[in-house]
C-alpha cells in the first residue's frame, strides 16, 4: 500500500508538460494547392468549443465549428472538426508545424472526412488563424485560387 501512495504522490506532484506529435506525410503539406486537392472541405470557420479527445490511434481533440463560408465541398452551418493533439492527464500533445485550434478564434480549415467528423489535414497551411475581417477577406480570395488551381497528390491519382 505504501508503494501505491508514493507513486500516486509523485504523479500528483509531477508538472504538466507539452509534447510534440510529428507528422509523416505522403505529399507536400506546405503546398496549399496540394492540400486543397487532398481535402474534402476548405472552410472559414469560427471555433466555438473544444470537446472530448479521442485516441484512434493518435490523440485528437473534437472542436465544434460554426462554418462562416464554404470554399470547397459541402459543410453544415455547424460541424465537428478533429485536430491531432489534445490533453491526456498531465501531458498536452500538439501537432508539429500546426497551430492548435482555440475556441473563439476564426480559421481557414482544410480537412478530410473522418469517422468522428472532419479531420484537419496535417501541416502548416491546413490551419490558418484569421484575426481580422481583412484577414478573412484575403484568405477567402487566396483559398478560392488554391482550390481553382488545386493539384491531386501523386498517391491519389
Amino acid at each position: 500500500m505504501l508503494v501505491v501512495a508514493i507513486v500516486v504522490g509523485v504523479n500528483l506532484l509531477s508538472p504538466h508538460r507539452t509534447e510534440t506529435l510529428s507528422g509523416s506525410y505522403s505529399f507536400d503539406v506546405t503546398d496549399p494547392q496540394l492540400v486543397a486537392g487532398y481535402a474534402d472541405v476548405v472552410v472559414i470557420g469560427r471555433v466555438e468549443a473544444a470537446h472530448d479527445t479521442v485516441s484512434d490511434p493518435i490523440i485528437a481533440t473534437k472542436f465544434q465549428v460554426t462554418v462562416v463560408e464554404v470554399i470547397l465541398g459541402k459543410a453544415e452551418p455547424s460541424e465537428t472538426f478533429l485536430q491531432y493533439g489534445g490533453t491526456s492527464g498531465k501531458v498536452t500533445w500538439v501537432m508539429e508545424d500546426q497551430e492548435p485550434l482555440t475556441p473563439g478564434q476564426t480559421y481557414v480549415l482544410a480537412a478530410g472526412r473522418g469517422k468522428h467528423g472532419y479531420q484537419v489535414v496535417g501541416g502548416p497551411v491546413a490551419v490558418q488563424r484569421l484575426d481580422t475581417d481583412n484577414d478573412i477577406t484575403k484568405a477567402t480570395t487566396t483559398w478560392r485560387d488554391h482550390v481553382a488551381n488545386r493539384k491531386t497528390p501523386d498517391f491519389a491519382r
